[in-house]
């Protein structure tokens, strides 16, 4: 029986039917580790927190569905758990959104 270092040893050197292997994989882990900051310089706003997914699931949903304008800063947060966004993409409801903890998505065309 292959002891587990040897099982590895196997996957990362010697790949099987024509597959390259695990080891690519290992490479592009730096890069991967990196996308959280490449992120946060991009992010529009104050807290690059927000920027991040919503990760919490709500019990039930309630959503809000934005057109345009500023409109949204009217809303009842305290009960929406999604905004749909059928007007242009607005940065600023999204990282407000993000901060009562409510998703935020896009229409698609």
């Amino acid at each position: 029986m292959s002891s587990p270092s040897l099982i590895l040893w196997r996957l990362l050197t010697c790949p099987r039917s024509g597959a390259s292997g695990i080891a690519p994989l290992l490479l592009l882990l730096p890069l991967l580790l990196l996308l959280p900051v490449l992120a946060a310089a991009n992010c529009p706003c104050q807290d690059p927190v927000l920027c991040q997914p919503i990760r919490q699931r709500p019990d039930f949903e309630v959503f809000a569905f934005d057109v345009g304008e500023k409109t949204w800063k009217s809303y009842d947060w305290s009960q929406i758990t999604t905004v749909a966004v059928f007007g242009k993409y607005d940065s600023e409801l999204m990282c407000y959104a993000h901060s009562k903890g409510a998703r935020v998505v896009l229409k698609g065309e």
